[in-house]
C-alpha cells in the first residue's frame, strides 16, 4: 500500500520497489499446509522433544523459556517505573519486595 502524496513520480517509483519486495508471511496460502496425516519431517525425533516429560531433549536445552523467564523479559522493560513506584515513600512492602526480586531476576 503505498501512502498518499508525495512528490510527482514518486507513487509510481513507491509502487514498482513495493512490487519487487517480498510480502511479510511469503504470500503463502493452503498450499503452504501440511496435512495432519503426512509423514513426519524429523522421524528421527521423538514426538516428546521440548516437552519437560519423555524422550528428547527437554525446554531448556530447545530454547523454550519457563513462564518465569517470560515474565521477567516482559517486565525487564518496566523496571525503571516499577523502581520510582517503590521508592515512593507510601510504597508497600509487599510492592518494594516484588521489585527486588525482579531485578535480582533481570540481573542475576
Amino acid at each position: 500500500m503505498v501512502a498518499p502524496g508525495g512528490e510527482y513520480g514518486e507513487r509510481q517509483e513507491m509502487e514498482g520497489m513495493q512490487a519487487g519486495a517480498a510480502m511479510q508471511g511469503g504470500g503463502g496460502g493452503a498450499a503452504d499446509l501440511v496435512p495432519i496425516n503426512a509423514p513426519s519431517a524429523m522421524p528421527d525425533q521423538p514426538i516428546t522433544a521440548g516437552a519437560p516429560v519423555g524422550a528428547g531433549v527437554g525446554p531448556q536445552a530447545a530454547g523454550i523459556p519457563t513462564e518465569e523467564q517470560a515474565s521477567v523479559e516482559q517486565l525487564r522493560p518496566l523496571l525503571p517505573s516499577l523502581e520510582f513506584i517503590a521508592n515512593l515513600p507510601q510504597s508497600n512492602p509487599e510492592t518494594r519486595a516484588f521489585v527486588r526480586r525482579l531485578k535480582a531476576a533481570v540481573y542475576g
